[in-house]
């Protein structure tokens, strides 16, 4: 395995929650308050699907909200695309049905909580799923995953490495796949560069 770099293995001080829906958000509200209450050297960056969906510009929205807003801890990421830095700053993502909670752990290299769920739709090596908890058991979830964020970086990177072909080329080995097998065009030598960085 790689050596893990310094800007991987440093120590995150966020938990991004992402809601797929309203009910999802209802039901994660009183998560991110205790955070806020209990642990309030932890940013919470809520994911916001508002650029998409009108109904989370509500007034209801903003009535549930309103308390969180206040406390110096917490964020909303409403852009277009989630920003980089809400990945990069998070040591653990809390969610329900978003498809986010396959790629988050393989480009922040933290892992996922998938929260409201029975089965288990997450390689446990990547994250964990558990059904609703208490604010209080909630609390301790999240400090144990604090606690272990090297530990869950060391891991999956080294699932990354070992089930991930191509992890961020897979672009450009498809542009030398189809230039070669189908145009029978040596990239590298009818160009004379390497395409590789």
């Amino acid at each position: 395995m790689r050596e893990i770099s310094r800007q991987e293995a440093r120590v995150k001080k966020a938990v991004l929650f992402a809601p797929y829906d309203i009910a999802e958000l209802e039901l994660m509200i009183p998560y991110m308050q205790a955070i806020q209450d209990l642990l309030p050297n932890v940013k919470v960056i809520l994911r916001s699907r508002s650029f998409c969906e009108n109904v989370w510009n509500s007034a209801y929205v903003k009535q549930m909200l309103k308390p969180l807003e206040s406390a110096k801890n917490f964020f909303i990421d409403d852009s277009w695309q989630i920003q980089a830095q809400s990945y990069l700053d998070s040591f653990l993502f809390v969610c329900g049905k978003t498809t986010s909670k396959y790629s988050f752990p393989f480009l922040s290299l933290a892992p996922s909580l998938v929260l409201f769920t029975k089965e288990q739709v997450l390689d446990e090596r990547l994250g964990k799923c558990l059904d609703t908890l208490s604010t209080k058991a909630f609390i301790k979830v999240v400090k144990a995953f604090q606690k272990e964020q090297r530990q869950w970086t060391e891991n999956i990177v080294r699932y990354r490495e070992g089930n991930l072909y191509h992890f961020g080329k897979a672009s450009e080995y498809l542009a030398e796949y189809i230039l070669h097998n189908f145009f029978k065009i040596d990239f590298k030598k009818e160009v004379g560069i390497s395409s590789k960085v």
